[in-house]
């Protein structure tokens, strides 16, 4: 594990990465945040119950504030990504906001505790997962993207174990877009350098994560 200072340094320079093109702060207003929060919270419980719009309706209002930390950070990534994904293949270029601002605004609000980096970086693999299979190539180049920037910083074994099998199914274009991910996360990368000698992975993640 990366010392303290060691993360504090890559943390600082990795948020302008994580955070580029999304607002860094969340709107201050506890009125505001608390509706939000309240009209989040009712969602996700809908969705639960089995609700057909209430999937549509949060990630709707998560579109409509990207600059609201707790919403993304305590609420939406508790929500399984599978009962997401029809609201969020609906409009692929919404949901690149989306999930861009999940990683940018974790740890933007408080400093992030490894269970939170740990929930967040599984939702967003999850999300790269099934965009991958919908064939929605930027949405999973944006969920690596977070995925990839936030285990560079934090080096999560937990998440690591499942994405190391991931990393050795995919073909083609995912395949692609997925180690042209990881060439921009070379740290992360690292991590999954034990794959660069297994034939049975794709050359173009092999190459990718050689190269650290």
């Amino acid at each position: 594990m990366p010392s303290t200072a060691t993360t504090g340094q890559k943390k600082q320079n990795a948020r302008q990465v994580l955070a580029s093109g999304t607002p860094r702060h969340y709107r201050s207003d506890d009125r505001i945040v608390g509706v939000r929060g309240s009209s989040g919270g009712y969602l996700k419980q809908a969705l639960a119950d089995g609700s057909s719009t209430a999937a549509e309706e949060l990630i709707a209002l998560a579109a409509a504030h990207t600059d609201d930390a707790p919403l993304y950070c305590h609420l939406l990534v508790t929500v399984p990504p599978p009962s997401l994904m029809p609201a969020l293949l609906a409009d692929p270029h919404r949901s690149v906001e989306v999930v861009r601002a999940v990683a940018a605004l974790l740890g933007t609000h408080r400093s992030p505790e490894r269970g939170e980096v740990n929930a967040a970086i599984m939702w967003l693999i999850t999300i790269a997962q099934q965009a991958a299979q919908a064939g929605e190539l930027d949405l999973l180049e944006e969920s690596c993207h977070g995925a990839f920037g936030w285990d560079a910083l934090w080096d999560q074994w937990a998440p690591q174990r499942e994405v190391t099998p991931w990393l050795g199914t995919v073909t083609g274009d995912v395949a692609s877009s997925v180690a042209a991910t990881l060439r921009q996360h070379p740290e992360c990368a690292g991590h999954f350098r034990h794959l660069a000698d297994d034939v049975r992975v794709d050359h173009r993640i092999r190459a990718a994560v050689s190269r650290t």
